[in-house]
């Protein structure tokens, strides 16, 4: 046990003397800080490839057993010939260290994935937002109560603040009692202790701002959030919305809060609700 610690520890800090002259090499030409809940691989020194920290752990350790795990008497690859029910690793073309089928089809994963684990937060096309709220609350991490949780609840966050999408996000647990949460979907308060919200998110994809319209309006009055008079609400009027501006359909849309604030107009027929069931779109976005 205690080689293996003096060999981790070792492997760790050879990675550390390199780092400063590795930079300009850097594998797959990726960049140093690894996104949170990630860290550098370093299965040989300057691997900047972001992984679990279990991920980097595996490596040190399977650097410790390089030597053990090798034939003896070398073999049809020479002195890297891996024994019985080994592979070679392959964290680089040059990579020898043997392990498991399953460590390699794992280190093939996380040479594909390395680009979307680096940290872009100072990057013009995400943004990432700690503890975000929807309203006064925190946010909730479903969209509807018990159900859509996680990437629905965090996407539709994002494209409420005009990104894409969500590129990351994390969870945190059983704040309701202390922090009431809100369901974005339904605007639900959830005030129990099993009520869980988001930690961070991080949004990724600015829409450009000819492609977001803001309390729309046709023909004088208010868009109106129905298509035809009390049907084919929501999307399907907004897809026609956009459509009129020239565009393919609707991407996301928000619909006002509060009915019969102002008469609206239903684009589909021109008729015009001046009821106190009017409710009207406070956002479109088109693609």
């Amino acid at each position: 046990m205690k080689l293996r610690t003096l060999s981790v520890f070792m492997t760790s800090l050879a990675a550390v003397f390199v780092m400063t002259t590795a930079r300009a090499e850097l594998p797959y030409g990726l960049d140093d800080k690894c996104r949170q809940g990630y860290v550098w691989r370093e299965a040989f020194p300057g691997d900047h490839v972001c992984v679990t920290p279990e991920v980097r752990a595996q490596a040190a350790y399977d650097n410790s057993q390089a030597n053990a795990r090798r034939e003896p008497r070398s073999g049809a690859y020479g002195p890297d010939t891996c024994r019985k029910g080994y592979v070679w690793r392959e964290a680089r073309p040059d990579d020898r260290v043997c392990v498991t089928p399953e460590t390699r089809t794992q280190t093939a994963s996380d040479n594909r994935e390395a680009a979307n684990r680096i940290a872009k937060e100072d990057k013009e096309d995400e943004k990432t937002y700690n503890k975000p709220r929807w309203f006064e609350n925190r946010l909730d991490w479903c969209f509807k109560q018990g159900s859509e949780c996680g990437q629905p609840a965090a996407d539709n966050f994002c494209k409420r603040r005009r990104f894409t999408g969500a590129r990351d996000f994390a969870a945190d647990p059983n704040i309701g009692s202390s922090e009431p949460t809100r369901i974005s979907g339904t605007n639900e308060i959830c005030n129990k202790n099993y009520c869980t919200g988001f930690k961070y998110i991080t949004c990724y994809g600015p829409v450009p701002s000819e492609r977001i319209f803001a309390n729309p309006v046709w023909k004088k009055y208010r868009l109106d959030a129905c298509l035809k008079w009390g049907s084919e609400c929501g999307k399907p009027a907004a897809d026609e919305y956009c459509k009129k501006q020239g565009f393919s359909d609707s991407f996301y849309s928000v619909l006002d809060l509060e009915r019969g604030n102002s008469k609206t107009r239903l684009i589909g027929t021109d008729e015009i609700c001046d009821k106190n069931f009017c409710v009207g779109f406070q956002m479109i976005v088109c693609q």
